[in-house]
């Protein structure tokens, strides 16, 4: 990883309804390229700041029995939602679904 670009990234935990989680712990759970090994904790208003490198991701949110997971782009502009639904859910970033592969609707 030495030598390579780090993108700053801006994250929100929410429950379903979209309010924000405070201390929830945010994990990066794999990628395509290796990422030291960290937790993050979600400030009062949901909010967390993680630099990646260029390439995908995978992070995962747990906050009492709650979890969710989201699939991020490390060099990707768009703001990450990790939605903490209970059963960690389809991975998501931004308003897309890549489990569909598709926007969704809001």
């Amino acid at each position: 990883m030495a030598g390579e670009l780090i993108a700053q990234r801006v994250g929100r935990v929410v429950d379903p309804r979209g309010l924000p989680v405070a201390g929830a712990f945010v994990m990066v759970v794999g990628g395509s390229v290796p990422v030291p090994e960290l937790a993050l904790v979600s400030d009062n208003d949901g909010v967390f700041h993680l630099g990646l490198p260029s390439g995908e991701f995978e992070l995962e949110a747990r906050s009492a029995a709650r979890t969710g997971r989201a699939l991020v782009q490390g060099d990707d502009a768009e703001d990450i939602v990790i939605v903490l639904d209970g059963d960690g859910g389809s991975p998501q970033v931004a308003g897309r679904d890549w489990s569909r592969g598709t926007r969704r609707r809001t």
